[in-house]
Parts: C-alpha cells; structure tokens; sequence
C-alpha cells in the first residue's frame, strides 16, 4: 500500500482554494474540498487511473464534480500529489 506525500505547492494550492471558495461560501469550499480528497483517495486503488503528462514522470486527474486538475507522481512507495489547480494557467 502506497502513502499519500503532499509536496508544498499541492498544500498551499489547497490552502489557496479553501481562502478564496471560502470567501464566497463556506459550504461550496467544504464541496470543493471532499471533490478533491475523495479523487486523490481513488488513487490509492488505482494509482495510474489519471492521464499521463507527455514526456514527464506525472500523472493528471480530474476531479469529478468541479474538475480540479490534481497533477501527481507515483513511485514504488509513495503517491505524491504535486499541485492542485483550477485553470490551465500552470503547467502539469
């Protein structure tokens, strides 16, 4: 069974998105973030489900209801979740 290893940019995206749905409605924030923790929690059963980056070591998935993009690696012993994103304004 592999753990789950969050790298800082992954942790401040979701401080990020919890600050501004926050501010807008507590409750969709709330959504928003079990979205989220339940795709990432998916992965532990299936670590390879998302798309795989052309030319790069990452995986992308989607998140199913609010369409997060949770871009991640994954080696023998860990997932590693390397950002969490909304727009396609960041690469990976």
């Amino acid at each position: 069974m592999r753990r789950f290893v969050y790298f800082d940019t992954a942790r401040a995206d979701l401080l990020s998105i919890a600050d501004y749905y926050g501010t807008i409605d507590p409750e969709v924030a709330d959504r928003i973030l079990a979205d989220i923790e339940s795709t990432i929690a998916e992965l532990e059963d299936f670590p390879h489900r998302g798309r795989r980056i052309a030319g790069r070591e990452l995986h992308r998935i989607l998140s199913r209801r609010y369409r997060f993009k949770i871009a991640y690696r994954v080696t023998e012993e860990a997932i590693e979740i390397i950002g969490i994103f909304r727009f396609q304004n960041r690469e990976a």
